[in-house]
């Protein structure tokens, strides 16, 4: 038997005893049904800290009341910051060219919109698709890239989930605590990852204060949503002495099936309720900050995140994904103020992941993911003018599953079985492909010890950008927890390294006074990962069979992007329009056969390498008529195509256009906005053409005074004309469609003195 030749972690089913995890008397542990194992903190969190918050929110406002009338003024001091709605803001021109590529949603943006998903939001930004399966799930697509190309982060960390493994698991990334979402792009961008073509999507939150705090602020919010009748409430308290600062929050959310719409084209018959499809989460977090006179911060948070949400699917089988991840996460700053050191920063992460699969309240597949990583950054100046940051990191996924028809209670261990290192006999040959029908991949360790540098550099005609990346990836396998009889020869599981090395370079020339031109130049690299290199075997909650491919190499993009954008200025009208072009050598995609699987009869999908391109086109326009009205514009048109033969990269993003009109008058806006998505014909043999749709949205914002209190209200009407549409990007495009009419509500309560 073939052993791994480095000590890892230990990754066992929590609740299990004995080697290698398994049961002391299997006999007497029944299959397991629908029973969330209990992490680290209880399940419904939300619930357990309203009270006390609402307390501390009565006990401030009191201070408040008692005080002058200050803080009152404050309040009123503040109401134009959270009535500024921009959808998307491009940072300021004295920034740098990477800053400028960066996309943000704020605070304001996201309010109202804390009961949707992460991709659900990002779909107002131009070139961001939604690849949708239904409520529980729903990872950006951006401009026609998805999965391992699109990194999600966590204030800069690893979300340290399964969603870029396949689209039915969800981002550990809520929107209930975050104050603003990134969407990071250009040379600054390698801090985080290699993947700055698609784009890092960072989701930020104030769990862990890099400033001082001098008293107790907080929110509660209370959602309502009427297509699935879905109920959101999340509360937020910062309390704070100065330097000392305490962080807690907690949310939880729940909606039943919901309903998709009833007029338009439409590609098949799932109009109405769709069937298994609610969902429910919860989540809460403790942080505690320090801030030091001088001396920067230190912070650790600790937070955990799980739900429970059902797929749509074909036949309508009661088929649910369950999540649960625990993370820790400590940050730290020290400013050095010295001639060419002006500050070091440190970022450690722990994270425990697992999920369960089930089907008809049986733990069909079981997921457990233990990931570490840290990085130390350092921001220096040059006396030539460079600033930038110098930054290494590594980090650890440990990974292992089961999948089993008969019921997951632990991973399989079967190092006891007899193997002489060659291919097993019980591989089904079909298609020219070899099937198996075990557990679906071997456990593996995933190395990545990684080193990024960025400069930046003023001119006089604009601004230059410079940043490099390079990682060093070892994957391990360990093919015992795989009968002997469907273990592939022993080289299949060698040990793999790979070193992906990018570089970039972003020139920013200034136009005029009102316009400048940013233009890109990369050249990428990408590893293959661990279940694009193994998985052999079903997702059951997809209902398909993935194949694998040992064979995948390093892929390489030479990418040229364009941008011709306004200054930000209040007063004009702003504007941004961006070409790309992404030439792509051994590009690794997901291909849909045209046959199905021997066992099951689903659709099988296998990571495929050849060249590839994309290219495309986004744009937005924001015109301010007079003060009180507002037009907003966006579009965005992508294509992607195999270069041999000339065929289309499967689940391209159709092209779509957005046209929008807001009013404001006091504390009070309105805005009515279309989306029109294109009919996609651009397809693969195995794909069928998604029809044209258009959502029209009706929005107000407001704020209303009770008791001395102001509360903030956001009422949106979504696909008022109850149309029927398919996001294209998604798998299961034709059983999970969007939503049909919704009426949104969200009421805020901000409370506090600090």
């Amino acid at each position: 038997m073939k052993m791994m030749t480095t000590t890892t972690m230990t990754i066992n089913r929590r609740g299990t005893t004995g080697n290698g995890g398994a049961s002391a008397d299997t006999s007497a542990n029944p299959p397991l049904t629908r029973k969330r194992s209990g992490g680290v903190l209880p399940r419904p969190m939300a619930t357990a800290i309203g009270l006390p918050l609402l307390i501390l929110a009565t006990l401030s406002h009191a201070e408040t009341t008692s005080a002058d009338t200050g803080a009152s003024d404050n309040t009123e001091s503040n109401q134009e910051d959270w009535l500024d709605l921009g959808e998307i803001r491009v940072t300021a021109p004295e920034q740098t060219p990477s800053e400028a590529a960066t996309q943000v949603l704020d605070q304001q943006s996201i309010q109202g919109n804390r009961s949707q998903s992460l991709g659900a939001l990002l779909e107002s930004m131009p070139g961001v698709s939604n690849a949708s399966f239904g409520q529980g799930v729903a990872r950006p697509v951006v401009r026609g890239l998805s999965g391992n190309r699109v990194q999600i982060l966590t204030n800069g960390a690893d979300s340290a989930d399964l969603s870029a493994m396949s689209s039915d698991h969800a981002p550990m990334a809520d929107l209930a605590a975050a104050n603003q979402v990134e969407l990071v792009r250009g040379p600054a961008a390698f801090r985080f990852g290699s993947g700055i073509l698609g784009g890092i999507v960072n989701v930020q939150d104030q769990r862990i204060h890099d400033t001082e705090l001098d008293g107790i602020n907080g929110e509660v919010t209370l959602g309502y949503s009427s297509n699935d009748q879905g109920w959101t409430r999340i509360a937020r308290l910062d309390a704070g002495n100065g330097q000392t600062i305490v962080h807690i929050d907690g949310f939880d959310r729940e909606g039943n099936n919901y309903h998709a719409g009833a007029n338009g084209a439409q590609s098949g018959d799932r109009t109405g309720e769709i069937l298994n499809s609610d969902t429910s989460s919860q989540g809460m977090a403790l942080g505690l900050s320090r801030i030091f006179d001088n001396y920067g911060y230190i912070g650790l948070s600790i937070s955990n995140l799980s739900s429970d949400y059902a797929v749509p699917n074909e036949d309508n089988d009661d088929t649910r994904v369950a999540p649960d991840q625990t993370r820790y996460d400590l940050r730290a700053e020290l400013p050095l103020n010295s001639s060419w050191a002006e500050a070091w920063r440190l970022q450690l992460g722990w994270s425990d992941y697992e999920h369960d699969e089930l089907t008809d309240d049986l733990v069909v597949g079981l997921f457990i993911q233990e990931f570490r990583e840290w990085r130390t950054e350092l921001d220096y100046q040059t006396e030539s003018g460079w600033v930038g940051t110098l930054g290494i990191g590594s980090n650890q996924r440990n990974f292992e599953l089961c999948h089993d028809h008969s019921g997951c209670e632990q991973i399989a261990d079967h190092s006891d079985e007899d193997w002489d290192g060659t291919q097993g006999s019980d591989f089904t040959l079909y298609e020219g492909y070899k099937f198996a029908h075990d557990t679906p991949m071997p456990a593996t360790v995933n190395r990545d010890i990684i080193g990024f540098w960025h400069a930046d550099q003023q001119l006089i005609f604009g601004q230059l950008s410079l940043g490099g990346r390079i990682e060093q990836r070892q994957i391990e396998a360990d093919e015992t927890v795989i009968s002997a009889s469907f273990r592939q020869d022993e080289s299949y599981y060698k040990t793999r390294q790979y070193t992906p090395v990018s570089l970039s370079a972003s020139l920013t020339y200034d136009l005029n006074d009102v316009s400048q031109m940013i233009a890109t130049l990369s050249r990428l690299q990408r590893a293959p990962t661990t279940d694009e290199l193994y998985w052999n075997g079903d997702h059951h909650a997809t209902f398909s069979f993935q194949l694998d491919n040992p064979d995948l190499k390093l892929e390489t993009a030479r990418a040229l992007d364009i941008s011709w954008q306004s200054y930000p200025d209040a007063n004009a009208s702003q504007w941004r329009i961006s070409g790309y072009f992404y030439d792509y050598q051994d590009y690794i995609y997901n291909d849909l056969k045209e046959f199905t699987d021997p066992y099951h009869g689903n659709r099988v999908y296998r990571h495929e390498q050849t060249d590839a391109r994309l290219a495309g086109v986004d744009a937005t326009w924001v015109h301010p008529i007079n003060e009180q009205w507002g037009l907003d514009m966006g579009a965005s048109l992508t294509r992607g195509w195999l270069v041999q033969s000339g065929d289309d990269l499967p689940r391209m993003p159709a092209d779509n256009l957005m046209l929008a009109i807001n009013h404001q008058h006091n504390t009070t806006r309105l805005r009515a906005e279309v989306f029109y998505h294109a009919r996609q014909t651009r397809v693969t043999a195995a794909e069928t053409i998604s029809p044209d749709w258009y959502q029209l949205n009706l929005s107000a914002r407001t704020e209303i005074r009770f008791a001395n209190q102001t509360l903030r209200l956001d009422a949106q009407l979504r696909n008022l004309t109850d149309q029927y549409g398919e996001q294209h990007t998604s798998y299961l495009k034709e059983y999970a469609p969007v939503m049909g009419r919704n009426l949104l509500l969200e009421l805020q309560w901000p409370f506090g003195n600090g």
